[in-house]
């Protein structure tokens, strides 16, 4: 019971500072919730308008249709899926302007670093200013560095 009696009025003299301070410790939390659902909202817009919507290269086209054409070998009498059928006809009518298809690194003409094409940077290089590379050699034969961010092969 001395535990229970020594505690008790230590209970009553933080219901009085609290009572006595009440507008203030409302007025705090309030500020705090408002604090964070703005924050929350700020990186929800800001996740939204930095992760674009799925983008398919070529070279995930090339898997799926030499997958497909091994699946074709050993399963030779199923039909295709939608998605398989839908992965062959984006590859046949993809764009292959300048046979980008063969190049592996791309770089800028405004700067000296090479990128692996599926880098996030190359977004950044306007379609104008993108020069393409099928090698490394090739790239640093035009005084082209690797880019540190995708660490493409030196």
């Amino acid at each position: 019971m001395s535990i229970v009696s020594g505690i008790r009025p230590k209970i009553v003299k933080i219901k009085k500072i609290f009572y006595k301070n009440e507008d203030k410790i409302i007025l705090t939390i309030g500020f705090i919730l408002i604090a964070l659902i703005s924050f929350g909202f700020g990186k929800i817009s800001n996740y939204s308008l930095n992760n674009p919507s799925l983008e398919i290269n070529d070279s995930q086209v090339d898997f799926v249709e030499n997958f497909l054409k091994t699946e074709n070998k050993t399963n030779e009498g199923k039909v295709l899926s939608d998605a398989s059928k839908t992965a062959v006809s984006a590859n046949k009518n993809s764009d292959n302007k300048n046979d980008k298809k063969e190049k592996q690194l791309v770089g800028s003409v405004k700067g000296k670093k090479y990128h692996l094409s599926d880098c996030h940077n190359v977004k950044r290089i306007k379609p104008e200013n993108q020069i393409w590379f099928s090698s490394v050699e090739e790239a640093k034969k035009q005084g082209y560095e690797p880019a540190k961010c995708c660490h493409p092969v030196k």
